[in-house]
């Protein structure tokens, strides 16, 4: 089953899920750039701290 149960589970699914494509098909990721969500955020220190994790600017100014 492919649906997400809450909008706010949906954006970090969503990343685990290009990131994985990424890694499936041997692309090396050096760094990845997303907003400040707090789930990504944790997801990448945990299970990625070898790439470097930037935040979207427009986020900052926003």
């Amino acid at each position: 089953n492919d649906a997400v149960q809450a909008s706010s589970h949906m954006e970090k699914v969503g990343f685990m899920r290009g990131f994985n494509y990424l890694q499936e098909n041997n692309i090396d990721v050096l760094s990845f750039t997303t907003d400040r969500h707090v789930s990504i955020k944790k997801e990448m220190a945990t299970n990625h701290p070898d790439v470097s994790h930037y935040f979207d600017v427009w986020h900052f100014a926003k």
